[in-house]
């Protein structure tokens, strides 16, 4: 009997700026195996997106309630998949707006080899911030109140330059907002006094990567270095006891404009008619500049060039090798220090087996799934990667993780634990420009979950 497993899938937004108008569509990439082996050659999908209570949204042929009766036919190279969910022109209907009105949906996917026998893969994925992009084009003119605007939200261009002359700014004259010029005296922080600044994603992230093919440069990240791996269903007893199984590493995507864009496109060529492959290296700075730590990456291929923001190209690089044991990634040095960073606004106290500290993360727990997701600091972060590293070689140690419960003064009161966890999902997704803002992300699965 053929084994159809979905090792990992990608729901990957459109920027924004390169579209003016949200299209109806979203951009789906995934990983699939049969019995082991990377599909190649042609398959048959069929999608459709669900809320969590099953009920269906959408489906590719507006089938409602079940498996669609149409399928899209997509070619597979060594096991990887892309389609437009929602492309007209493979058939599909349209993704109305108002799906998104839901607050959790997943997309479920069915897969044949010769488009009769069809069997659904699981787990469904999850649809998160991409595709509630869509919401966007439905918010009405002038509907947008004051309370539904982030601080630092409005940019100079949506401030209207009327009545102003050259040298004045914008300033509260202790009733209302002013044109008038400014003396130095009046600027906060120019002369000691406090001082602060929002400066755009492209100084935290910005990186220098360095290609074996081209001279280094320097790059926007915006999706970094991470892995997926998959869950293996087990029970001991009557207990769920889940293990580990082959890994896959996420696409990276970085943003760049400069003298080698032309070098950057012959080797995005050369993947698409040879399979040519890479590795290259992200190197992570501190506010001086200085190297703090390298991510490594083996054996990837320039798979898409598209626009991106600020004028640069946006490229999308895969892994090629089908999901395996081994780590196709990897950080230098492994481990970063271990030293405690705890926002009160926002983090919570764990304990984790075989940690050097108690450690402080966002928290975030999925019961349904078994799973907790850990949003960490790097000073914080200590171990984590090297416990993903070994879970993905086969040496996996499945541990007991604990979130203290505390009091209003710091006090423990309780605790609950999570036992049998092991990594499933890891990633650094800021900070490539800035070691101190670098934050990484991990979901544990657990076995069960006690209260104490």
């Amino acid at each position: 009997m053929k084994t159809f497993v979905l090792i990992t899938g990608f729901l990957v937004s459109i920027g924004a700026s390169a579209i003016p108008p949200v299209p109806p569509m979203i951009s789906y990439q995934g990983h699939l195996t049969i019995s082991g082996v990377d599909a190649e050659k042609k398959g048959f999908f069929k999608f459709a997106i669900i809320d969590s209570r099953d009920a269906f949204l959408w489906s590719n042929d507006g089938t409602r309630e079940r498996e669609p009766e149409r399928s899209v036919g997509l070619e597979l190279n060594h096991g990887l998949f892309s389609v437009m969910l929602g492309d007209g022109t493979l058939g599909m209907q349209e993704i109305a707006a108002t799906v998104f009105q839901t607050p959790r949906v997943f997309l479920r996917i069915w897969f044949s080899t010769d488009g009769r026998a069809f069997q659904q893969l699981t787990p469904d994925q999850p649809i998160t911030t991409v595709g509630y992009a869509f919401m966007a084009e439905n918010v009405p003119n002038a509907s947008v109140t004051a309370a539904k605007l982030a601080n630092n939200s409005i940019t100079l261009s949506k401030i209207s330059p009327a009545g102003a002359t050259a040298g004045q700014a914008l300033m509260f004259d202790g009733t209302s907002l002013v044109w008038q010029k400014v003396n130095v005296s009046q600027i906060d922080g120019l002369l000691g006094q406090s001082y602060s600044s929002v400066f755009p994603d492209a100084l935290d992230n910005t990186a220098l990567i360095d290609l074996s093919a081209i001279p280094p440069i320097e790059g926007v990240v915006t999706t970094g270095p991470g892995i997926q791996i998959q869950r293996v269903p087990g029970f001991n007893g009557s207990n769920p006891s889940d293990v580990p199984g082959p890994s896959m590493e996420f696409p990276f995507v970085f943003e760049y404009a400069g003298i080698y864009s032309n070098d950057l496109q012959t080797i995005n060529n050369q993947f698409l008619t040879s399979g040519s492959t890479l590795n290259f290296s992200v190197i992570v700075r501190n506010l001086a500049g200085q190297e703090i730590a390298r991510w490594n990456f083996s054996s990837f291929g320039l798979s898409q060039i598209a626009n991106g923001s600020a004028g640069r190209k946006q490229y999308t690089w895969v892994p090629t090798r089908p999901a395996n044991n081994a780590l196709e990634i990897n950080r230098d040095p492994i481990s970063f220090p271990a030293n405690i960073s705890n926002n009160p606004q926002t983090d919570r106290r764990m304990e984790i087996d075989n940690f050097p500290t108690t450690i402080y993360p966002a928290f975030n727990e999925d019961t349904n799934n078994r799973t907790i997701t850990l949003t960490l600091d790097y000073v914080e972060s200590a171990v984590m990667f090297d416990w993903v590293r070994q879970t993905v070689n086969g040496t996996p140690s499945k541990r007991l993780a604990s979130l203290i419960i505390t009091d209003s003064t710091g006090l423990q009161i309780g605790r609950v634990n999570y036992v049998g966890c092991f990594p499933i999902s890891y990633q650094q997704f800021t900070g490539f420009g800035q070691v101190e803002k670098l934050k990484e992300r991990v979901t544990l699965s657990y076995d069960i979950r006690s209260v104490n």
